[in-house]
């Protein structure tokens, strides 16, 4: 990978004050492509995506933007992404050295989500972790797989079959990248939707949003196995009675919850 094709997005919010940057990075950053920020010059807020946030959204901030391409964006995450420890996992960048006694997890930060910087990663990483602590599922789906991250973890935990599907040909391409760096083999990679997948599966992982949830609460229905696990995230805590209860309809048991700065993470069992 050369970083050229993948430099991501750069949008520079003008006229910010130290009071908005807050605000703002909370609004604009649940997009699944986000990537960092930084503030260079007073008054402007950059922020770098993988994939550009909707045009509504921006427009709804009321701030003067432009959207353009950085320029040396390898050399900036060199100086930002210096990994991260997650439960039992280090996550971290090729450049930087595995930590003794921590499951190692290499991530080359190109177009899929996922580096473990920002909490829903985080949430799953640990609900995966205290999970597979209980059991052991011999078939995992991660719905939604981004860079991969999800399912090299479980890899790494024992789990002797995944799939992992996403409908992003440039988040696949980073994911089987990332399976590489990590010498994973058991994971099978689909470009595609949900529909696509046949079969029961032990465990399923959905970190993506609340409206994909919404509209995928069929097909995860029909994918766990009766008895089976769920764990989702990608959704904010005024957000989970509403989810939860959809889900409950559905058939799940919601089992626990954390929330780390406002997203949640859930695990739910399919009661049949």
């Amino acid at each position: 990978m050369t970083g050229k094709e993948d430099r991501p997005w750069q949008i520079t919010i003008r006229n910010t004050g130290e009071d908005e940057i807050e605000e703002l990075v909370e609004k604009l950053s649940p997009d699944a492509g986000w990537a960092y920020q930084e503030r260079e010059n007073e008054g402007e807020l950059l922020l770098y995506y993988y994939r550009l946030p909707p045009d509504e959204l921006l427009k709804s901030i009321g701030k003067e933007f432009e959207v353009s391409k950085s320029p040396s964006w390898e050399e900036k995450f060199r100086e930002t992404f210096r990994g991260v420890e997650v439960g039992r996992f280090f996550v971290r960048p090729p450049w930087i050295e595995e930590k003794k006694g921590l499951t190692d997890i290499v991530i080359y930060p190109a177009s899929g989500f996922g580096t473990g910087e920002h909490e829903t990663t985080q949430g799953m990483l640990l609900m995966i972790e205290k999970l597979l602590n209980k059991t052991k599922p011999r078939k995992v789906l991660d719905v939604g797989t981004g860079s991969g991250i999800l399912a090299i973890a479980c890899s790494k935990l024992g789990v002797p079959e995944i799939t992992a599907i996403d409908k992003d040909e440039l988040a696949t391409s980073n994911a089987k990248e990332n399976l590489k760096l990590n010498s994973v083999h058991n994971v099978r990679l689909i470009l595609g939707t949900p529909e696509a997948v046949k079969g029961e599966f032990d465990l399923i992982l959905a970190n993506i949003d609340f409206f994909t949830l919404v509209e995928n609460i069929k097909n995860l229905k029909r994918l766990v196995r009766k008895g089976g696990y769920l764990i989702i995230s990608g959704f904010l805590e005024e957000d989970r009675e509403t989810l939860l209860d959809m889900f409950k309809r559905a058939g799940f048991k919601p089992l626990e919850h954390m929330c780390l700065n406002q997203w949640v993470c859930a695990l739910l069992r399919n009661a049949g």
